[in-house]
């Protein structure tokens, strides 16, 4: 990515139950597709 796509992420969900920070919370999106 060399810095081109610069990005931050919140972790909202640990194996399925919620952990984010105060204010935030797990928003699904419908656009991401899982990479393996």
């Amino acid at each position: 990515f060399q810095g081109t796509y610069d990005f931050t992420a919140d972790v909202v969900m640990v194996e399925g139950r919620p952990n984010a920070k105060a204010g935030r919370r797990y928003r699904p999106n419908p656009r991401l597709e899982p990479v393996t």
